[in-house]
């Protein structure tokens, strides 16, 4: 019995130990080449934009010169740069390379570890302090110009983070604004570079000189973490409501009479068809003659969530776009792809083939959505967009761009205005490393009469960002948005 029962334990102790996940783990060349050629060969079967904004010779240099790489033996993360900077070359913001569930689940466990502490805004090559979690940095406050990083200029940080980042068409904003998210600045630098404890970073000081300081990762104060604990232990938990409130929400402002809608997100399990009606009923009700909605954080979601929101704006009866089509109808490789088996078999009572050869969703594309008969808002709306508005958040942009009580402001969409790779995006499973790669299934034609060059459906006013309104904390999107308000009511 007690042999049995020893048995047990080593048997338990050697699984536990088996299933866990070292960073170091490295895998052979052999295994880096099966999982990088599959990965290559899905993307020239079934990616329907694989060569829309680069040529397939490119894509062809692309893929031989990074599989070269893999001569050694590497780990995860050294193999997925690899795999990131071949996805990045596609220019399509749908297609990305993700860590294995395992490093993820390694990475949540680390709790309590040093965090790159300063968040940095970005954009023309321009660095600025947003935020510093370590508040006794006096140097690193917010509102400073960053010049470098262990004496590596920011221009040539970016222009290397930028090969890691995918965007439709190469789109510039969308990148800039992915690397001011958070310590997504710092989270980069470590990726590439590795993590290192201290940076040293060069500044620009008050008179402009240029001046050097070290920065090192941040772990908050024990007491200060044991305050935080006790404070979060007692604070009472969100409701579900207090959640879908973050997510979206809407505010009336009551002193000067205008709407300010926040819309984060067009993603399922929102509950957004009874908060869109439940908004532009009290909107009606109360007479509400301007709305500014923020769309600046939305990226994207469902695209019937889209379209009902956009019904309730429009004037006129649209199409979401021109063209909606697989190249082909093809399951290859779905054993390697989440969810796409059932995907194929809905498809395949929608989509038709066309004299052209491609496989079209012709409803899409030929059925025009009319605006909402109920609570229909017919006041003055202005958008505010920027470099995170992207997929269906274009959509409802580039829909609306042009009606005469609509104006775009901010910075361009980070999605495409002619069109983009998506819908239904599964994700492919590299046997061997298990990383995770997403692979839009459609091609998406939201604009053929714009250039296909990346660029975003572009503000009736931009308002980019600014050192000064940094410093000042200052929202200069939503304050244009509202001085455009006063002054128009003004004439």
């Amino acid at each position: 019995m007690r042999g049995l029962l020893f048995f047990m334990i080593i048997c338990c102790f050697s699984c536990s130990y088996r299933k866990a996940y070292s960073p170091n783990k490295k895998f052979s060349p052999r295994q880096l080449r099966s999982d990088f050629d599959l990965y290559r060969t899905i993307l020239e079967k079934r990616h329907p934009g694989l060569y829309w904004y680069t040529s397939r010779p490119v894509m062809d240099s692309v893929f031989n010169e990074e599989r070269k790489q893999l001569k050694d033996s590497l780990t995860e993360t050294e193999f997925r740069k690899i795999l990131s900077r071949v996805s990045t070359r596609i220019e399509c913001g749908h297609t990305s390379v993700h860590s294995s569930k395992a490093y993820q689940k390694y990475m949540d466990s680390l709790k309590g570890r040093p965090l790159f502490p300063v968040y940095l805004k970005v954009w023309n090559d321009t660095a600025v302090v947003a935020y510093n979690m370590n508040k006794k940095d006096t140097a690193l406050t917010r509102g400073t110009l960053v010049v470098s990083f262990d004496d590596i200029p920011v221009r040539h940080l970016l222009d290397t983070f930028y090969q890691y980042l995918p965007a439709d068409g190469n789109n510039r904003i969308a990148k800039d604004q992915r690397l001011s998210i958070g310590s997504a600045f710092g989270d980069f630098y470590a990726f590439i570079y590795g993590r290192k404890d201290s940076l040293k970073v060069g500044y620009r000081g008050s008179g402009g000189h240029l001046l050097y300081t070290f920065l090192r990762l941040y772990t908050p104060a024990a007491d200060t973490a044991a305050k935080a604990t006790g404070s979060a232990q007692n604070a009472p938990k969100k409701t579900r409501d207090e959640k879908l409130g973050d997510i979206r929400s809407l505010k009336i402002d009551t002193v000067r009479n205008f709407a300010i809608m926040n819309l984060g997100s067009f993603s399922q399990h929102l509950e957004l068809k009874s908060f869109f009606r439940q908004s532009f009923k009290e909107l009606q009700k109360r007479k509400i003659k301007e709305l500014i909605v923020d769309l600046r954080t939305n990226g994207g979601g469902s695209v019937n969530n889209a379209m009902v929101f956009t019904r309730y704006l429009a004037k006129q009866p649209y199409k979401i776009g021109d063209s909606l089509l697989l190249f082909n109808k093809t399951g290859a490789y779905s054993r390697y792809l989440r969810k796409d088996k059932m995907a194929l078999w809905v498809l395949q009572f929608f989509i038709h083939k066309k004299k052209d050869g491609y496989y079209h969703f012709s409803y899409y594309e030929r059925h025009k959505f009319g605006p909402k008969r109920r609570f229909h808002y017919n006041g003055a709306i202005y958008l505010l967009t920027g470099g995170m508005s992207f997929s269906a958040t274009t959509m409802v942009v580039n829909a609306l761009k042009g009606q005469e009580n609509v104006t775009i402001v901010g910075e361009p969409t980070g999605g495409a205005a002619y069109g983009n790779s998506a819908f239904l995006i599964p994700n492919i499973l590299l046997p061997h490393t298990k990383i995770r790669c997403r692979l839009p299934i459609y091609r998406f034609v939201m604009n053929r009469n714009l250039p296909m060059d990346g660029k975003g459906v572009w503000p009736d006013v931009y308002v980019g960002a600014s050192i000064d309104a940094i410093r000042r904390g200052r929202d200069y999107k939503m304050d244009c948005a509202e001085d455009l308000i006063l002054k128009k009511r003004k004439q």
